[in-house]
């Protein structure tokens, strides 16, 4: 009898605790929560994106559609089987500012992941030099917790681009840890914001290869017209080629007997360097390279002098001086902290005679024009989206435009609550994005799952893998590392037609925006409904606005004539959308040619310039 006692007593425990396994565990209210850890740089403005996304998305979700945080009335929360699980944020300082301090960063995020809080994902990571070895404890972390049959922790990026934190593309630079080298290890982080440093650098290579050098710059400074670009871009990096685009108004992409004197200016971060390369060419090439050595610019472009500025402690004035000396006309920057607010204003402050087209993220905040007296404008650079730029209307539950309104509305209140201190609200950022748009996807994802979501980590990594959902910047699905169909994609997906204004797949892709007149305009894409024209500075050619036709077509001629209002009269009253219409002769950027474009012609009709 006592061991029949003890049999059933033991069989009811069992039971029981399989029961408690089985259904979530309630917290005031609410059935169970899901953790993330928010990692970042706290203090510069990439963390500010980060968290307020965040914030942003978990409010949202908790509120549910009655926007009231009243757990367990079966639509607060992410919902998976039927219970209701909380979202809850711990934010993680990865100790990026002023110095890099991984092992530092590594203590905060291992803390977090371990008990009491215990993390079920992290989303955030910007800056390569703290990133890359905190991924490696993390991949380490990860897999022995698998190993050991334990809940297993997933890291989506968001901020850091360096292409071997997810795919190092085959050339062995993440020492046989990315998802290609070693997908058992690298499977447990993804990459939703911004996409690799080679294809964000081909984003904008292509902006300038296929339309600011041969139909801005090259009619001013490029001499004759010597035949057509031969394309496709130039690959030095052993990525897929990819098809060059050609503009809708336009068949084939000048070449110049005279190649555009080009600059390189960028910080000296890991991150650039694949880019650098890209451009300037073979490493083992000195600097400046060879007039026949390839670049992804193409051969409308010389590179004439590259410059890798200290990452804190820049020295702008000899850099310029050289642009100056070399009578550089356009300069390729790339910066991702607050030297570049340094770079830029030392560019207008002189007046330098060349465009900058590249990456700047403190220029991307709209509270930059105010700041720097707009001593930007003409600055054009790779970015998520122009102001306000309504990339994706059709999102849920909030449209592009929509999350901008709240992200600018809401951001002071959230970092005062942070900090501590007064805060102001500002405008989103690229790091924004991805992070909000991580948590999103989660609340589509894991509902499919069920209750085993965070059980078996196999099942949750093969569901992000085969993500492909509208988001934010629109469609997101992680592209094929290993081999195209193998579904193991972890990076957000550019494979494809990379460099062209529209994916056919419709994936999310970057857009180059150009400060005018205090808001960010989108110059490439050419052809969406936000576009706007690109613009190069009246202090390099005074009648850069009006002369925009020549006897071949696009492209200033030095004059402001019949050739120039002829192309106006061919769109006359047509509107974006409707075949004839053209993006070059709307003056007044509203979308329809008009009287008000004609009378800006007009006003310079017949005047001559020189280019400088």
């Amino acid at each position: 009898m006592k061991v029949k006692a003890f049999t059933g007593i033991m069989l009811t425990l069992f039971l029981v605790v399989t029961l408690f396994a089985a259904i979530p565990i309630g917290h005031a209210g609410w059935d169970d929560e899901i953790h993330i850890a928010v990692v970042g740089p706290q203090g510069w403005i990439q963390w500010d994106g980060i968290w307020v996304g965040c914030v942003l998305a978990r409010d949202l979700i908790n509120l549910g559609p009655n926007g009231i945080d009243d757990g367990g009335d079966g639509d607060d929360g992410i919902v998976i089987g039927g219970f209701n699980y909380k979202v809850v944020l711990k934010a993680v300082d990865s100790h990026a500012v002023p110095e890099p301090e991984p092992a530092a960063g590594w203590a905060e995020l291992f803390a977090a992941l371990e008990p009491p809080f215990s993390a079920d994902f992290v989303i955030g990571g910007f800056r390569t030099e703290c990133v890359a070895p905190m991924r490696l404890n993390f991949l380490q972390y990860a897999n022995a917790k698998y190993l050991a049959a334990q809940k297993v922790p997933i890291w989506f990026i968001a901020g850091a681009s360096t292409d071997e934190l997810i795919d190092c593309g085959g050339t062995g630079a993440c020492g046989g840890t990315c998802v290609r080298c070693n997908y058992d290890l690298g499977r447990y982080m993804f990459r939703i914001t911004p996409m690799s440093s080679t294809w964000l650098f081909k984003q904008f290579a292509g902006f300038m290869r296929m339309w600011v050098l041969p139909f801005k710059l090259g009619p001013l400074y490029g001499g004759n017209v010597i035949g057509t670009d031969p394309g496709p871009l130039v690959d030095p990096i052993n990525m897929p080629g990819v098809r060059l685009y050609r503009d809708v108004l336009s068949t084939q992409i000048p070449l110049y007997e005279n190649p555009i004197e080009t600059y390189l200016v960028m910080e000296d971060l890991t991150w650039t360097i694949s880019m650098g390369l890209a451009v300037s060419g073979s490493p083992l090439t000195p600097y400046p390279p060879a007039p026949d050595v390839d670049s992804v610019l193409g051969p409308n472009a010389i590179v004439v002098g590259y410059d890798r500025t200290h990452a804190l402690t820049p020295q702008f004035d000899p850099v310029f001086q050289a642009i100056d000396t070399e009578e550089a006309k356009l300069i390729v920057h790339i910066y991702s902290a607050v030297t570049g607010v340094d770079f830029i204003k030392t560019w207008r402050e002189r007046g330098t005679k060349a465009v900058p087209v590249g990456i700047n993220v403190e220029s991307q905040m709209m509270e930059f024009w105010d700041s720097s007296g707009g001593k930007c404008e003409y600055e054009s650079f790779l970015a998520s989206l122009g102001t306000r730029t309504n990339i994706s209307p059709n999102a849920k539950p909030l449209s592009t435009e929509e999350l901008w309104d709240l992200y600018e509305a809401k951001s002071g209140d959230i970092l005062t609550a942070f900090w501590g201190a007064p805060m102001p609200s500002t405008a989103p950022i690229y790091t924004m994005w991805g992070a909000y748009d991580a948590i999103i996807g989660m609340n589509e994802t894991l509902p499919a799952l069920g209750t085993t979501w965070n059980t078996n980590v196999d099942t949750l990594i093969a569901a992000e893998e085969s993500t492909n959902r509208l988001g934010v910047l629109g469609m997101f699905n992680f592209s094929d590392l290993i081999a195209p169909g193998d579904g193991k994609g972890h990076d957000v997906n550019v494979m494809g037609d990379a460099v062209t204004p529209n994916w056919p797949s419709g994936q999310t892709r970057s857009h180059i925006p150009q400060w005018q007149n205090g808001k960010l305009e989108v110059v490439f894409p050419r052809d969406q409904r936000f576009s706007r024209r690109y613009l190069v500075p009246p202090w390099m050619y005074s009648l850069a606005e009006t002369d925009v036709a020549n006897a071949a077509g696009f492209g200033p001629d030095g004059t402001v004539s019949g050739y120039d209002m002829g192309m106006l009269g061919a769109a006359w009253l047509t509107i974006y959308g409707v075949v004839g219409w053209n993006i070059e002769v709307d003056m007044d950027n509203n979308g329809v040619i008009n009287i008000f474009d004609a009378s800006r012609i007009a006003k310079d009709w017949g005047k001559n310039a020189t280019p400088q």
